[in-house]
Order: structure tokens, then sequence, then C-alpha cells
């Protein structure tokens, strides 16, 4: 079965030098989640943008963000720009390098802040809870006045959210929250690009036929289609979602242009909800699999989920078919 090579998406990582241990474990999220996720693997893999003092070199000529710029591609130029901030918000920049509105940039990482949200691209905002005592020396009290300042510009006066962040306490806990937003962020766009390439094959089809290069020929006996096998699913009850890599169909009979959709029912009512089009093309015999995502909404804390799933074919004539559902499960 042809496969479209994986999409590739760039990841900027921003962070002052105190949250170290939390740039390493994202890092280390973005290299290994295309490799552990059954439903990342060969769809996606990721681009790390991230300054190393082991790597990278500061020039003596340059202010720091020109060296980091100089290195790494800028936060406009990346699918998605990750900020996480602790206790500090940086070194700042100097007093010729100023905002829209005439202001100092409180440091390069409120420079790449910047930069992505001009562009119009994803910022993730991770922000671990300070302490309860202040600090003691003048510096590290001024880099916390600094960090908070820049911090309430990101909510209204009203108190309203201007800008959300990504709250954690630990290390630990920042890892499994990046991981599910990562993960849930890369299977939104593996989804989406999947989408769009089939969109683009339809209408070439389409332009094809229209051109006479195609000639359609309509169906004239009823076609039957089967679910023959449903992998077991993956459950992720924080961000409400079931996964199954393959849903395995066999269609037969048909002759002539054929809409495929997948259809799930939730296990309390057996409602069908459509999934989209799977398959459209002309069509005598087709076996094949494709990959679901089912929204669980309110299971969090859940350790199971159950439902069904069925594929509906569309012919020309009014010769349409159901499948019988088959069970879908999904474990954590």
């Amino acid at each position: 079965m042809w496969r479209s090579a994986p999409l590739h998406l760039r990841v900027f990582i921003g962070s002052p030098g105190d949250v170290e241990e939390e740039r390493a474990q994202a890092i280390r999220i973005l290299t290994e989640l295309p490799q552990i996720s059954p439903w990342l693997k060969n769809r996606v893999t990721f681009g790390v943008q991230s300054w190393s003092r082991d790597r990278d070199p500061m020039e003596a000529n340059a202010d720091g963000q020109e060296s980091v710029s100089k290195n790494l591609p800028n936060p406009r130029e990346c699918d998605l720009t990750v900020i996480i901030l602790w206790n500090r918000l940086g070194t700042p920049l100097p007093p010729e390098k100023l905002k829209r509105d005439g202001s100092r940039y409180g440091s390069g990482t409120e420079w790449e802040f910047e930069d992505a949200r001009q562009a119009g691209k994803p910022i993730y905002l991770y922000v671990r809870k300070q302490g309860p005592d202040p600090p003691k020396a003048a510096e590290d009290r001024a880099q916390r006045e600094a960090l908070n300042a820049f911090l309430s510009r990101l909510t209204n006066r009203d108190g309203s959210i201007r800008g959300a962040r990504n709250e954690y306490e630990t290390v630990e806990q920042f890892r499994r929250i990046f991981s599910n937003h990562i993960d849930a962020y890369a299977s939104k766009a593996v989804t989406r690009r999947k989408f769009l390439v089939t969109a683009a094959w339809v209408l070439a089809i389409a332009g094809a036929a229209a051109a006479g290069a195609l000639g359609l020929v309509k169906v004239t006996r009823k076609p039957t289609v089967t679910v023959d096998s449903v992998s077991d699913g993956i459950l992720y009850p924080a961000i409400g979602q079931a996964r199954f890599d393959k849903v395995a169909y066999t269609i037969s009979g048909a002759e002539g242009r054929i809409q495929a959709s997948m259809e799930v029912a939730v296990d309390s009512n057996r409602l069908f909800a459509d999934h989209g089009v799977i398959l459209r093309k002309d069509i005598k015999e087709s076996s094949g699999s494709v990959p679901l995502i089912v929204r669980t909404e309110s299971l969090n804390g859940s350790s199971h989920w159950q439902g069904w799933v069925r594929i509906v074919l569309k012919g020309e004539s009014g010769l349409n078919a159901t499948s019988e559902p088959r069970r879908l499960e999904a474990w954590p």
C-alpha cells in the first residue's frame, strides 16, 4: 500500500538557563516519540531547533540573540515554538533592539516568543510554579520581576486570558504534560495533512474525468463491504482520544465510482457519527486499512473505552452498502 513520506515538523525551543532539565526532556520527547508512538511512527519526524552551548558558538561582535539566529532558524520559520520559563526571563537585548511599541525586549526568549506570535505561529508556553519566598540576590529578584512583568502582559486588565500558559510543578510533571501535548499536536498535523492530500488526489481524478481521460462506469450491482479486523486501540484519557492504528476493510462487487466513509458508534447509544471519507475512486475490488482517531471526551481517568465502527459505501445509481459493525476497544 502506497504511503507518503513522513511529515516533517520543525519545533523551536526557547528558554533561559534555569530550565535546562525541562529543555533536555523536551528534546528527548521530540526525538523519541515518533519511534515509540504507534500512531506517529513512519508518519512524522521532528526537527528540533534549540541552541546548545556545546554546538553553537557565541560571537564576540554580535549580541546573544544575533548569534543564536545565525545558527538556528527563527521561530517564525518553524511549525511550533515551545517556550519554557521558571524564575528567569533571560538577558535583556541591547537598547537598539526594540519592539513595535518602542519598548525593549526583556530577553532573547521574549524576542523568540514575539517572533513566533507576530508570524501567527502556534506557541506552547510552559511555566514552572515559583516558590513562595522571593529571591535574596538582587539579580535574581530583577529576573523574577522581569518574568512576572512578561507574564502579566498575557492577561488583560479585567483578568481575562490574552495568552494561555501551561503550568507545572516538577520536571516529571512537565515531561508528562509536554509528551501528551506534542503527541496530540503531531496527530492533528498528520490527520490534517492526510485530508489535504486526499482532497488534492480526488480533485486530480475529477479533473482527469472531466477531460475525458477517465471514463466512469455506473454501478450495476449492489456492492458489499466488510470490516475485516481492527487493531487494539490506545486510550489517551488526558487528551480525550482513542487511537486505532488499523481498521482493515474489503470492498467487493463494485463497478464504478465508490465513496467509502467510516462511522463510529459510542458504546452507550450506538449512534453512529461520520468520521470522514476514507476512499473515493473507481474500483471493482479493493482491500486496505486506515487509521482511526475517536474523540472520547469525558473519559479522563478511565481505563477502558468501547465502541463500534462500520464502513458505508455510496455508489452511483443509488446502489449503496453498509458493513456490519465491528467492536472497538482501547486501553491506556
